[in-house]
């Protein structure tokens, strides 16, 4: 499958320099144009909870800290707004996948990050 080349392309840039933020966003969003495209098929990478589950657990702030963040982020350091931008660019693929999603805790979470999504820089 072509997405199979996709993810390889992506390790190698991410062994040779690409930062893993940028990689894992390039990564996830990959996954979730699968799973809308083509739907999960058994494979773990094209699981809509897995992929939620990964999204999750690579933000780098906490959704409160986020959340709290995102209401001033204009008055915050840059290393602070790039945090808040990271957050943003790996929920990317979370808005994608949000109708596929099963387990209710992994759905819960997301829709609690996606609903100040577009406060975040």
């Amino acid at each position: 499958m072509w997405a199979d080349a996709a993810l390889y392309a992506l390790g190698q840039a991410e062994a040779n320099g690409l930062d893993k933020t940028t990689a894992a966003a390039s990564r996830f969003r990959l996954r979730a144009n699968v799973i809308t495209d083509v739907g999960p098929n058994g494979d773990p990478r094209w699981d809509p909870d897995a992929l939620g589950d990964d999204i999750l657990r690579a933000l780098p702030l906490t959704r409160e800290q986020a959340a709290t963040w995102s209401l001033t982020w204009r008055d915050r350091p840059p290393s602070e707004i790039l945090n808040l931008r990271h957050c943003k660019n790996l929920l990317i693929a979370a808005k994608s996948i949000r109708t596929h999603l099963k387990d209710a805790t992994i759905t819960t979470n997301i829709d609690q990050w996606l609903a100040f999504w577009e406060r975040l820089p």
